[in-house]
């Protein structure tokens, strides 16, 4: 068991385990060189299970696990010189039943396929290291100095290598079914151990070219300031009230003068209403028509409720019985006089209207008059600084932008 201490310490470490497996293909020491790098950064428990055959002692450390792997590789030869098979499984053949078996094979046609299996493995690990190391360049790109030319050779590359790994997969499966068939791919078959290509990590001392690193800050101005609904922002609206700065709305209700006259006071007056009369007959005089006598009418005038007399004389007459001297003779009338209602006799009750006299209706509104309500919310200095411009300044510091081919 390996454990890792994050998700990008896994993959990295993943990566490097693919590279070592071609490795493992060469024996026990390579695997005890594979482990010994891993163990440098990483944390190592080994659990061993076997199933069958004769258990030694072994003596196991991470220094020397070495003949841990020894034993395994030494697993079938023990198996078939003990007789020490699983009791779990009946197995009644040996090995060398197995059709991908070498039966009656010379040694030296074993050493050729393992030679074959090991440089597989070499040139596996080859390609696999180139891939990892494109990929650390791409992934890193701000660290190197890459070119148009560099990243085509990169990417050319990758591709071969990727290539190569499908080969050396096909080559080794063809092997391991048929040790006859071992045999490395050539150029023929698409397979080049192209090369990484060279690349320069940036480097200050080969900078030709600087640029101040942006950022925002004092020395770049203001850019903007904290906002806040303040006096100094202006009024927003105000609050309502009734007044002249809202404008008239209309003039009180009342009776006068302005509004015209609707009823004048009612009299008797014979002059202006005019009058009704009543006779009252008739007498001859014949030296005039004495006071006593006017008297005498005005009175029954009165006491027939009614308000004045009237004497009509007539034209004089001759007649008489004595002394033949002309008599005159009056008409008597009783006069009742109209009422009536006139400008003449004063106004008893005016118009009622809406007038300026009666005084102002002013309209209601919003208005600066009434004070004020709400401000305009807006940025100010007064209320601290928010922001500062983006600009390049060399208190951010620098960057290079061309480096020395």
């Amino acid at each position: 068991k390996i454990t890792t201490r994050s998700e990008e310490d896994k993959r990295n470490f993943q990566q490097k385990l693919q590279v070592k497996v071609g490795k493992y293909l060469t024996g026990a020491r390579s695997m005890q060189s594979a482990l010994d790098e891993i163990v440098k950064d990483h944390s190592v428990a080994f659990y061993i299970f076997q199933e069958g055959g004769l258990i030694p002692q072994i003596p196991f450390s991470l220094e020397n696990i070495t003949p841990v792997f020894e034993h395994a590789e030494r697993f079938a030869e023990n198996i078939n010189a003990t007789g020490g098979g699983a009791l779990i499984r009946s197995i009644t053949e040996p090995y060398d039943m197995l059709d991908n078996y070498p039966v009656e094979v010379l040694p030296i046609e074993l050493e050729n396929a393992q030679q074959v299996i090991e440089s597989l493995s070499t040139n596996r690990y080859s390609s696999l290291d180139v891939i990892s190391k494109i990929e650390n360049i791409f992934a890193h790109s701000s660290e190197y100095i890459l070119t148009s030319d560099i990243e085509q050779a990169l990417n050319f590359a990758r591709d071969q290598h990727v290539t190569n790994l499908q080969i050396i997969n096909k080559f080794a499966v063809q092997c391991f079914r048929d040790y006859e068939n071992c045999k490395l791919p050539n150029k023929e078959d698409g397979f080049a151990l192209v090369a990484l290509p060279p690349v320069k990590k940036k480097d200050q001392k080969d900078c030709l070219k600087w640029l101040n690193k942006e950022s925002s800050g004092e020395v770049c101005g203001i850019a903007t300031y904290y906002s806040a609904r303040e006096k100094i922002c202006g009024a927003e609206s105000y609050n309502s009230g009734q007044g002249p700065a809202c404008g008239v709305k209309g003039f009180n209700k009342s009776r006068g003068a302005a509004c015209g006259v609707e009823l004048y006071f009612t009299k008797k007056d014979k002059d202006i209403c005019g009058f009704d009369e009543k006779y009252m007959g008739n007498s001859g005089q014949r030296h005039g028509l004495a006071a006593s006598i006017i008297d005498q009418k005005k009175q029954e005038c009165v006491n027939a409720g009614l308000d004045d007399l009237r004497v009509q004389e007539n034209n004089n007459t001759m007649g008489g019985r004595e002394h033949n001297i002309p008599m005159a003779t009056f008409t008597y009338f009783c006069q009742k006089f109209k009422s009536c209602r006139n400008s003449n006799f004063g106004v008893e009750l005016y118009r009622e209207c809406s007038h300026p006299d009666f005084g102002t209706i002013y309209a209601t509104c919003e208005n600066a008059a009434f004070g004020v309500k709400t401000y305009k919310e807006c940025e100010h200095p007064s209320f601290g600084i928010k922001s500062y411009k983006k600009c390049r300044h060399e208190s951010f510091g620098r960057d290079c932008i061309e480096y020395a081919q």
